[in-house]
């Protein structure tokens, strides 16, 4: 599975975000504002993964999932 992302620059596997009942924000204009956790759970799922730059701009994020 690959997906593309627009942004500038590759991803930065840094630490996922501390979060806890008291910081997770779940109101409607920020459920999906929590973020961080992407290349984590890729990195748990899968039996590979990369990123490559696309040369018409931003990059393409992939995954091979363990079987």
């Amino acid at each position: 599975m690959a997906v593309w992302d627009g942004g500038p620059g590759l991803p930065d596997p840094g630490p996922p975000p501390n979060l806890s009942l008291e910081t997770l924000d779940l109101s409607p204009e920020r459920w999906d504002d929590n973020g961080g956790w992407g290349l984590t759970i890729i990195t748990t799922l899968a039996a590979d993964h990369g990123d490559v730059e696309d040369p018409g701009g931003g990059k393409w994020i992939w995954a091979r999932l363990k079987s």
